[in-house]
């Protein structure tokens, strides 16, 4: 059969049938007519929504040039709107796809800071105790560690709220180590029985900008994907959570939530939950942005660069919660993360 006798909606149902990056790229260079087949068809969007089912809300793109806002171009004479509009979505996605497809290590965790957690049992046990990759580094000599209030149920779950690295990451999996209290009799492990992962952003966000100052505890927050229930050993390790696929984090706010309580505290007979190590691993996404339009309707921004380092090493400071914890960090600025570097190799989360 000569596929030059076949119409336009023919063909672009035979190419919608490519589901992988090398058939729709090869399928782009046989000629001039099939090129422009896989642009209207926007195959490179539909792909990035097969592998990544929540950038479905992902309905325009833009191009961003040094901070300058190129959504609205100059149109060739020889272009109509429309045409134009499906080149630079073909473009923009077909970069993204690679991007978020690109072989990358999950060594590296790619939470920026600690937000904020549901209880805290005493401010020497906040939530940014977490961050550090053993939990014995403070130079009081105390181990660092996120404790829970008490509870008198068991069932009470708690939360813990992390920014990422950059407003869209793709994660594969998290580690999380309960801690021991070895200072206690007996050592007991304070971990949960359950955990569960919500990844999405802070409703308040203003379109079209960012918003990176800490959110309120009780901030509303939209989440794009959650995952399944993990059971926890009650064992003083470092345990890994795949995810069933890789998720991008759209809007850059990670929530842990625990669920179950094990381990009752022998002064006062309350049952607690102790994290001391929380990671995720995967990528960052340097070079892209996004923007709600309404609930349904994001715009995915491509940047011509990433994010200047040096002005987030302007903000990192807000982010410390006493001078101690400061201190901490300045020491491990080179391993900082700044927009996609790592803050700790998981080289460095083994035995203690």
């Amino acid at each position: 059969m000569d596929v030059k006798r076949l119409d336009d909606d023919t063909m672009l149902q035979i190419l919608g049938c490519l589901d992988t990056d090398e058939d729709i790229a090869r399928a782009g260079a046989v000629c001039r007519s099939w090129h422009r087949l896989v642009v209207d068809g926007r195959l490179w969007r539909r792909l990035c929504m097969i592998r990544f089912p929540e950038l479905e809300v992902f309905r325009e793109v833009a191009e961003q040039s040094s901070g300058v806002d190129c959504t609205t171009v100059e149109l060739s004479k020889s272009r109509s709107v429309e045409e134009d509009i499906l080149r630079r979505e073909h473009k923009v996605f077909c970069d993204f796809y690679y991007s978020l497809t690109r072989t990358s290590s999950t060594r590296s965790s790619y939470i920026w800071n600690a937000l904020h957690a549901s209880s805290t049992d005493n401010p020497n046990e906040d939530v940014i105790q977490t961050l550090y990759p053993h939990p014995k580094r403070l130079s009081s000599g105390s181990p660092s560690y996120w404790s829970s209030t008490g509870q008198k149920l068991e069932t009470v779950p708690e939360f813990l709220t992390y920014r990422m690295v950059t407003p869209l990451c793709v994660v594969e999996e998290i580690k999380l180590r309960p801690f021991e209290a070895f200072f206690q009799y007996g050592s007991p492990i304070y971990s949960p029985k359950f955990v569960r992962f919500y990844f999405g952003y802070q409703a308040c966000r203003a379109p079209g900008g960012h918003s990176w100052s800490n959110p309120h505890p009780d901030g509303n927050y939209v989440w794009k994907y959650v995952s399944p229930m993990y059971p926890v050993e009650q064992a003083d390790s470092l345990q890994t959570f795949r995810l069933p696929r890789p998720v991008v984090c759209i809007g850059g706010i990670f929530q842990v939530e625990l669920v179950g309580r094990v381990q009752k505290q022998s002064t006062d007979q309350l049952y607690y939950i102790c994290i001391c190590h929380v990671s995720a691993q995967g990528s960052s996404l340097q070079r892209y942005d996004f923007e709600i339009k309404d609930p349904k309707s994001f715009v995915l921004k491509s940047l011509s660069k990433p994010i200047e380092e040096e002005k987030e090493e302007e903000e990192v400071e807000e982010f410390f919660r006493d001078e101690e914890d400061e201190e901490f960090f300045r020491r491990l600025r080179p391993e900082l993360i700044v927009w996609g570097r790592p803050v700790f190799e998981d080289d460095d989360l083994g035995e203690y």
